[in-house]
């Protein structure tokens, strides 16, 4: 028991340090949901009030995207104590994703009885490429994944053990409020948790009538909290409407073609019958849900947002996939409670990619899909157990031992390097790296100028100037709305939508596209710098006014 409680507490430890080497530095560039989840936590340390001017904001609508406030309240201790840098905003997701793999042991040693399986799978969470890049890069996502895992976790406590009327309050409260949370947190958790939970009462009732009523509450409770955070909760159906699968008119327009073709050959009712909404959204939705699945998206390219890909790696290691098939030819061949188990967890893998697979945008998601990584590696754990039970000789054991260390080395190794050399360098203009350049290089020439118009090409880069006290909180709080249209001022900055804007005022600084050509028609300005991204392609053009003023007579 000393001993299993010494390699857990070892595993997460270098779980932890995993998470937290380099963090301020990488993933390279503050990327522009982290930004707004780190001004927001410093203006709600500083005034109290976020930087819309609301205080206690439930979410924070930052560049007109509805996310979750509690990252941020979570932000201002860290921030607080080690200061406003970019190490001190991501802690809280490093720290996030090392908690998550001690909940998941629990949850797996829970449900399988088996603390060596439990182990396993904790020691290839800590190593894995998926969980690292999302503890490392996002917010939101794994503070939900954090209270899927803790919801899921008391569920299991609640559904299978035996406990008196207070505990059994005690874990369904617990549940229920890790529900509430996860959903409130991420989109893709209203419809996985109810599945999920929904899985594990099958699971643990096994005809028992008297057992039905923990896991009906619970479900009929997370129906409530999916209701309350898409319908009743502002924002909480915009985000939805936008990436959904009804939102564009791309299948739409695929049927309208289908049926115009077909009309000439064919009889009404075979168009009918074969040309419709169902079949064709059906189809959308198929591919890409079965995209998830590939080759691709698990061992060569990983997926969206591009900001979070590896190049040239996958998001589980080459040497997991012969793990993964035998892990589950091995688990669903087994019987009584292993099979149960088993099942379970396939049940898990197969609804993980259906949030992803109704979105339009970035639809083959390693973000939307990160709780499928759960049963992924419960399966690759249960292929290298299957292997050595199956081992008899001593001998051929020892070399098993050793041909995993080496492989699992020699891929952490390789996706080591992948991360920290060429990921920086990867699409680099989806990380706002230049935004964060132009925040530095204004701060330090900032009296040089009466005025500073600069080009949004990036999207909103105001909240990098404000992240370096250029745009005071008060200027900030005071711009609603004025600054949710095209074009507005804080303080000396103007942000316009034209991305190689050029005026001829004195002393102005105008920061346009690195890639702006010009005509006759632009007023003649001198370029006086430039800003490039990490793998030295353009950004960002400082250009000052070259127009000659008339002596006054």
């Amino acid at each position: 028991m000393k001993k299993n409680v010494f390699l857990v507490l070892l595993v997460l430890s270098a779980a932890l340090f995993l998470r937290l080497i380099n963090l301020g530095s990488l993933p390279h560039g503050l990327q522009n949901d982290e930004a707004s989840f780190f001004y927001n936590a410093v203006s709600l340390l500083q005034t109290g009030v976020d930087e819309d001017g609301r205080r206690m904001p439930l979410y924070l609508n930052s560049f007109i995207d509805p996310k979750p406030a509690l990252f941020s309240y979570l932000q201002i201790p860290f921030i607080a104590v080690l200061g406003k840098t970019i190490f001190a905003a991501r802690f809280v997701s490093a720290l996030l994703g090392t908690a998550s793999l001690f909940l998941l042991y629990l949850l797996i040693r829970k449900l399988s009885s088996n603390p060596t399986l439990a182990l396993l799978v904790l020691s290839l969470m800590a190593i894995s490429p998926w969980h690292i890049v999302l503890s490392r890069s996002t917010q939101e996502v794994i503070l939900s994944f954090f209270f899927l895992v803790l919801s899921l976790l008391f569920a299991s406590k609640l559904f299978l053990s035996k406990n008196t009327l207070s505990r059994q309050w005690l874990f369904f409260v617990l549940t229920c409020g890790g529900s509430f949370l996860s959903m409130y947190s991420y989109h893709s958790a209203k419809l996985l948790l109810p599945l999920f939970t929904l899985g594990l009462a099958l699971y643990s009732v096994r005809g028992a009538s008297k057992k039905l009523i923990w896991p009906v509450a619970t479900l009929v409770l997370q129906a409530s909290f999916v209701i309350v955070t898409m319908f009743l909760v502002s924002g909480g159906l915009s985000r939805a409407a936008a990436v959904g699968l009804f939102s564009t008119g791309d299948t739409q327009l695929v049927l309208d073609e289908q049926i115009r073709i077909a009309t000439a050959t064919s009889n009404p009712l075979v168009i009918r019958i074969f040309h419709n909404k169902v079949i064709n959204y059906g189809f959308a939705f198929s591919q890409t849900y079965f995209s998830h699945f590939t080759a691709q998206f698990l061992f060569l390219r990983g997926g969206d947002p591009t900001r979070y890909i590896v190049p040239f790696h996958g998001l589980l290691y080459l040497v997991e996939l012969p793990l993964l098939a035998l892990g589950i030819f091995a688990a669903l061949r087994a019987s009584g409670k292993k099979r149960n188990t088993a099942l379970l967890f396939l049940s898990w893998l197969l609804v993980s990619p259906i949030p992803s697979a109704l979105t339009t945008e970035e639809s083959v998601s390693m973000i939307r899909t990160a709780p499928m990584l759960v049963p992924l590696l419960y399966f690759v754990a249960e292929g290298i157990l299957f292997l050595w039970h199956e081992i008899s000789q001593k001998s051929t054991k020892v070399a098993l031992r050793i041909t995993l260390i080496v492989l699992y080395t020699a891929s952490f190794a390789y996706f080591v390097h992948q991360y920290s050399v060429f990921q920086p360098r990867y699409r680099p203009w989806t990380r706002q790296f230049i935004d964060q350049q132009l925040a530095t290089y204004l701060t330090q020439n900032n009296d040089q100028f009466s005025q500073v118009v600069i080009s949004k090409v990036t999207g909103q880069p105001y909240v990098y100037l404000a992240l370096n006290d250029l745009i005071s909180s008060s200027q900030l709080q005071d711009s609603i709305p004025a600054r949710l249209q095209n074009e507005y001022v804080l303080g000396k900055y103007r942000f316009v939508s034209d991305g190689c804007y050029v005026g001829s005022e004195p002393e102005v600084l105008y920061v346009v596209g690195g890639t702006c050509t010009f005509t006759s028609d632009t007023p003649p300005f001198r370029e006086i710098g430039e800003i490039t991204y990490f793998d030295g392609a353009e950004g960002y053009r400082l250009l000052v006014s070259a127009t000659r003023l008339e002596p006054a007579e």
